[in-house]
């Protein structure tokens, strides 16, 4: 047992002997600006500021959706399609049933094909329509819904249309229709 004990008093005496000697100087790596901070027992510590590192990330422009029209299905056969033009130029069409294309397809416009758009949107009073047609909450299953969103500026409009709808809604829904379906398409994958 005593020599155990004194086994151990030795290997205690010298490391704490070696620790108070010893200068200790301790590294912290990184991007940001180190303080170094002197203590009482000579050992120089840097570290890092408290302050939060945020890098600078770039700004990535964010295409906006400015013209949308789609048909669902019917009980017969109705056209079922979405279409989408976005603000720069990029069109995407997908044809899903009675439809001469069938599948992903894209094309690209010309900032007068947009204007076209919002100027035939504003002659008809687009954004002043009711948001749904029929009024009245009764919807004729046998028939399709035809569904267009229009932005014009900071002002946007969704319109679904199933029937009852004014003729110059449904004139202008057709018109969209035919000024889309000139376009170039191409396949997409």
């Amino acid at each position: 047992k005593m020599k155990n004990s004194t086994l151990f008093l030795f290997l205690l005496s010298t490391t704490l002997f070696a620790c108070s000697k010893k200068n200790v100087d301790k590294t912290v790596t990184s991007s940001i600006k180190k303080e170094t901070i002197k203590t009482s027992s000579k050992t120089n510590i840097e570290i890092e500021p408290k302050e939060d590192f945020k890098p600078i990330l770039p700004i990535i422009p964010t295409v906006q959706l400015l013209v949308k029209i789609d048909r669902t299905p019917c009980y017969g056969k109705c056209p079922v399609f979405t279409i989408e033009l976005y603000d720069n130029g990029n069109v995407k069409y997908t044809g899903v049933a009675f439809v001469d294309k069938q599948g992903s397809f894209t094309a690209q416009v010309p900032p007068e094909f947009i204007k076209r758009i919002e100027s035939k949107a504003l002659s008809i009073k687009y954004l002043s329509f009711e948001n749904k047609y029929p009024i009245a909450p009764v919807v004729i299953a046998d028939l399709p819904i035809t569904t267009t969103f229009i932005r014009i500026g900071t002002k946007d409009k969704q319109i679904s249309d199933n029937f009852d709808a004014p003729r110059d809604l449904i004139d202008f829904e057709n018109w969209l229709v035919h000024q889309f379906d000139k376009l170039d398409w191409q396949k997409e994958g």
